[in-house]
């Protein structure tokens, strides 16, 4: 999951419904990034993202015989509003990996 905060440093959390849990703060640009194993079987898993009061609850969608395609999506907070804009994923993940 890649996403962006804000234009400033700030800290995010994520739970998975499978009780694993992430923490971390974005970089300068407001950029953070969270990266997890998702197995074919994973597929339905519902991850919480959180940053401050906002958050968002998102689920692995994928074909699980797809091996190829990245798995992943975006989240953008601003403010207090928090979108997915799973379409964007691709694009933010090839300038991540550029820097």
């Amino acid at each position: 999951m890649i996403g962006r905060r804000s234009s400033r440093r700030a800290k995010w959390s994520a739970v998975c419904s499978i009780s694993f849990s992430y923490q971390g703060e974005t970089d300068a640009s407001g950029l953070y990034v969270i990266v997890t194993r998702l197995a074919d079987e994973s597929r339905g898993e519902r991850l919480l993202v959180r940053a401050g009061p906002a958050s968002l609850w998102v689920s692995a969608r994928f074909q699980p015989a797809d091996h190829d395609t990245e798995r992943g999506t975006r989240v953008d907070f601003r403010g207090d509003k928090v979108t997915e804009q799973v379409g964007l994923f691709r694009s933010t993940l090839a300038r991540f990996l550029g820097r």
